[in-house]
């Protein structure tokens, strides 16, 4: 996801990029709707710019949809999903990070839709950020200037609204409620150096390398007693 205009841009911060492994296929799609009574040719030119360097950020896109809505015939409805930051669907080459800096974020719907809603909570029930969205396709992206910080306590809820006024039910994909956007993450390289070094350095008679320890005191320190089970949930 780059724009909803047709000549516009998107670039992470200066410190950021998107990491596409060795050997990867790169594939672009893009849509548009004619609006006309006539067939239209479509021209699209598509520009990647190179990270200068190592950032020191990875960054992705974050996709919140729900697809198991059905709207009545010649009605008003409203929907609503919550989660945590699994339930955002991150698109992302690398394993998904946890606690993640949020960059944007932009509501979508097809005709029908009257709002999007998307409000993302921490831990403690503290409101990091509620947005608002008029529902059609192309609504503004939300540029959160100071990115939002969130941890795997956090929490996201989505509604939206429509109004059917169609003589028959509607549902996903003709319709859609959908939240999108960008995120970064700290880029952090697993310590196989030292790994190698450690198990040169060391004799069957030494300890085993407590990196399991290691790694539960930082999770300790990061979250205190309640650690994210994968699922966003706090468990003991």
């Amino acid at each position: 996801h780059a724009v909803a205009s047709p000549d516009g841009s998107y670039l992470y911060p200066a410190d950021t990029a998107v990491e596409i492994p060795s050997g990867w296929l790169l594939a672009v799609q893009a849509h548009a709707i004619n609006a006309s009574p006539k067939d239209q040719q479509l021209g699209i030119e598509v520009t990647f710019q190179y990270a200068q360097g190592q950032p020191a950020n990875l960054g992705g896109l974050y996709i919140m949809q729900d697809e198991i809505f059905r709207l009545p015939p010649g009605q008003m409805a409203t929907t609503m999903i919550s989660g945590a930051f699994s339930a955002l669907n991150p698109q992302t080459f690398m394993s998904q990070p946890v606690v993640v800096d949020l960059l944007d974020a932009q509501g979508h719907t097809h005709n029908h839709g009257r709002s999007v809603n998307f409000n993302v909570t921490d831990g403690q029930g503290k409101n990091l950020f509620a947005g608002t969205w008029p529902g059609g396709e192309s609504p503004p992206v939300v540029n959160f200037g100071q990115p939002i910080h969130v941890d795997g306590m956090a929490k996201y809820d989505l509604s939206c609204t429509w109004q059917n006024n169609t003589a028959s039910p509607l549902g996903f994909p003709d319709e859609m409620c959908v939240v999108l956007g960008h995120y970064k993450y700290p880029q952090a390289e697993y310590p196989y150096a030292r790994l190698v070094e450690e198990t040169r350095r060391r004799s069957r008679q030494d300890r085993e390398l407590e990196l399991a320890l290691q790694m539960i005191r930082k999770i300790h320190d990061t979250y205190g007693d309640k650690l994210p089970d994968g699922t966003g949930r706090a468990s003991h």
